[in-house]
C-alpha cells in the first residue's frame, strides 16, 4: 500500500511548492524541530506556547548504574508520565511509586494541576489505580489481546512540597 506524491501548487508566503510526502527511515533532531515547528508556531498562536519541559528521574544502584527510571514531561501545567521502567530485581519493594511520587513533587512544585500516563494491560495499570489515578480512556484490542490504558490524576491544592525536590539528587553518583 503506498501514497501518492501528486499534491496541488501550495502557497508559502512569496513561494509557490508542490509538496511531497516522503518516508523518513530515522528522524534527525533537525528533521525533527522543522517538522514540530509549524505545530510551535500555530499553538503560540492560540495563547498555548509549545514548550514541554522534561522530567528525567534515574533509579541508581550504589555503583551508580541506572536500574531503572521515569521519564516525563511537563507542559500546560500537565506532567506526563511518558516511561516508568524498574529492574525485575527491584520490583515489588516500591521503588515504582517513589518515582512516581517524586515526579509528582516536582511537577506540583513547577505549578502542575495534574498528570496523566498511559499503558497496557501487561504493564500493571493497576499500580496507577493505587496511586490514585483514574482512567479516563481505554484501547481494546491494542495490542491484540490486550488493552492500552489512559490514567490522570488531578493535584490538590494542598499538596505543598516546597523543599521536598531539594532532597532528591541532581547529580549522578561517583
Amino acid at each position: 500500500m503506498g501514497f501518492s506524491n501528486h499534491w496541488a501548487l501550495t502557497k508559502f508566503g512569496d513561494k509557490t511548492l508542490m509538496p511531497a510526502i516522503h518516508h523518513l527511515r530515522e528522524l534527525t533532531p533537525a528533521d525533527r524541530d522543522a517538522m514540530v515547528a509549524p505545530l510551535e508556531a500555530y499553538s503560540k498562536e492560540q495563547g498555548f506556547p509549545w514548550n514541554p519541559g522534561g522530567v528525567f528521574l534515574a533509579l541508581r544502584d550504589d555503583e551508580g548504574a541506572i536500574t531503572g527510571g521515569l521519564i516525563g514531561s511537563i507542559l500546560w501545567e500537565w506532567l506526563r508520565i511518558e516511561i516508568l521502567a524498574v529492574d525485575s530485581a527491584l520490583r515489588g519493594q516500591g521503588w515504582g511509586r517513589k518515582l512516581v511520587e517524586a515526579a509528582e513533587i516536582l511537577a506540583v512544585d513547577a505549578g502542575c494541576r495534574g498528570a496523566w500516563v498511559d499503558t497496557f494491560t501487561f504493564h500493571s495499570p493497576e499500580f496507577y489505580r493505587r496511586l490514585g489515578y483514574s482512567e479516563f480512556g481505554r484501547i481494546d484490542d491494542y495490542p491484540r489481546g490486550q488493552s492500552r490504558f489512559f490514567f490522570s490524576k488531578q493535584f490538590h491544592a494542598n499538596q505543598a512540597t516546597s523543599g521536598m525536590v531539594s532532597a532528591l539528587p541532581t547529580t549522578p553518583l561517583a
